[in-house]
């Protein structure tokens, strides 16, 4: 019995010894409430992430393309904004006692062209009688400074020649006779030198019921001038057409042989008087005797008014004369 007991007792020891050990600390109510306030802080940033993430969520689907509306309201004040902006907007009415009719000759034209606007447009605003009355005046100013404007005009192209194109574009019936027989001689006289430097690609289909007519008056022109015409069937020679840039048929093209250069002539049916003009303008071009800006020119008429590179070559003689 005694054996037992100590085996027990010893038993009881043993286990004992092997038992961990537990810290106790003292806490007091700072602690605690410290404690309770995190738990309540982290509780409450779990529900602000719940609310966020709920309305991430819900605000998705927003906008026009979800077929969301403004509201009536805001429509209504913006509408009411922009009216007020309207109404209050200052407009300038003009009176005809504030200008003298001195000032109104001398003003600028910029200046008195929105004055005649402003009177136009309160003539309509308030079409009275006066208002009418002084719209109507402000038109006769500006049809008399008109007429001032060409008066002078003709005076100084009378005083000085060298600006009055009549000497180069007659009105007289005369004249114009007499300027369209230079012309024709020019034209004539350009062609018949030109022949055997240039030569002339004639681009035409078999189907091409315009190209028959062209072909007639080709006819004219070869007895006339005595000009070999190549004639190119384009869908038998479809390289040379490409390279000649054909897009369409009758199709005319003015060669130099001296430059292997080319000038388009025509496009489509054209007539004997206007297909000499185009070869007289080829001609002068690819000779370069005439530049692209001189292209309505005759050489009968360099020197005068229709002669563009006049003013240029005028001031270089100037400069010139000054030098020597």
């Amino acid at each position: 019995m005694k054996r037992l007991l100590f085996l027990f007792i010893s038993t009881i020891i043993g286990f004992s010894l092997h038992l961990p050990v537990v810290y106790c600390e003292t806490v007091n109510d700072a602690d605690i409430n410290e404690a309770y306030e995190d738990k309540h802080a982290m509780a409450s940033d779990a529900k602000d992430d719940a609310e966020s993430q709920k309305k991430y969520y819900q605000d998705q689907k927003r906008g026009w393309y979800w077929n969301e509306k403004i509201p009536e309201k805001k429509k209504k004040e913006k509408k009411a904004a922009n009216d007020n902006k309207v109404n209050d907007k200052k407009h300038f009415i003009p009176d005809i006692k504030n200008y003298s009719a001195e000032q109104l000759w001398n003003m600028h034209p910029d200046d008195f062209q929105d004055l005649l606007l402003a009177f136009h447009k309160k003539s309509v605003m308030s079409p009275t009688e006066s208002n009418i009355k002084d719209y109507i005046y402000m038109q006769d100013v500006a049809r008399r400074k008109a007429l001032a404007v060409t008066n002078v005009t003709a005076f100084v192209t009378q005083k000085y020649p060298e600006y009055n194109m009549v000497q180069d574009f007659p009105t007289a019936t005369p004249g114009r006779g007499s300027l369209t027989r230079q012309q024709i001689s020019e034209v004539k006289n350009t062609i018949y030198g030109a022949k055997g430097k240039y030569g002339i690609l004639y681009f035409q289909s078999h189907n091409c019921n315009y190209c028959k007519e062209q072909s007639g008056i080709l006819k004219y022109f070869i007895d006339k001038y005595g000009w070999d015409i190549k004639q190119i069937d384009i869908d038998k020679n479809p390289s040379v057409a490409a390279r000649f840039n054909t897009q369409t048929v009758p199709y005319i093209v003015l060669v130099s042989r001296e430059k292997q250069d080319y000038m388009p002539v025509s496009v489509g049916v054209v007539s004997l008087d206007d297909m000499e003009y185009k070869l007289y303008k080829g001609i002068k071009l690819l000779s370069g005797e005439l530049t692209p800006e001189e292209y309505s020119i005759y050489d009968f008429q360099r020197g005068g008014t229709l002669d563009v590179t006049v003013p240029v070559k005028k001031e270089k003689k100037m400069k010139e004369s000054k030098n020597n």
